[in-house]
């Protein structure tokens, strides 16, 4: 079954500017911009095929900005 992100989360990631995230950004700063629990995001990393993170772990600016455009375009 595909992964469909929540109205609420697709608002929460089209609002977040990609540009300031920095080179490195932690797993539970980006859920708090997402306004979820950092599980809930790890989960969501999960189903874009990032795995073994946890809250304190970092993302590439790549990554988080690839993750928060694919939701803010409701993918999944």
């Amino acid at each position: 079954m595909a992964f469909t992100p929540e109205p609420a989360l697709i608002e929460s990631a089209g609002k977040i500017n990609t540009e300031n995230l920095g080179r490195r950004v932690r797993v539970h700063s980006v859920a708090k911009e997402l306004g979820i629990t950092s599980k809930e995001f790890i989960a969501v990393l999960g189903e874009f095929g990032i795995t073994g993170k946890v809250p304190s772990s970092t993302l590439s600016n790549e990554e988080a900005t690839d993750v928060v455009s694919r939701l803010a375009g409701g993918e999944g």
